[in-house]
């Protein structure tokens, strides 16, 4: 699991959404906002709806997962504040196509070093 220090409160939401750009994919949108501050650490959200999964169970284990990915590959990433909002429900996949889904949406934004 990621740092807690790494995570965005849901707080912070509303400003970052209004504050950042919009990116896709299959099962993810992305909004990235840049750092204004003199911190250098990237924050991460994952945030799944009640839409994508009703049980609060598959809806944990899809943020965990999605933490761990990003824990993984947090030295290749640059600093900015990533919020993850999974929009489609997830088919019952395996932990390395979400990988790969996250990583090729991050190189789409061209966030990975």
């Amino acid at each position: 699991m990621l740092p807690k220090n790494r995570r965005i409160e849901r707080k912070y939401f509303t400003s970052l959404l209004s504050h950042s750009k919009k990116y896709h994919s299959p099962h993810f949108l992305l909004f990235l906002a840049s750092q204004d501050s003199k911190e250098s650490q990237s924050k991460f959200s994952f945030s799944v709806s009640k839409k994508v999964a009703k049980r609060a169970i598959k809806r944990n284990l899809c943020r965990r997962r999605g933490y761990a990915v990003i824990l993984k590959h947090l030295k290749e990433i640059k600093p900015g504040f990533f919020l993850f909002f999974s929009f489609k429900k997830f088919p019952d996949t395996d932990f390395k196509n979400l990988e790969t889904e996250i990583l090729n949406l991050l190189r789409s934004t061209s966030v990975l070093i």
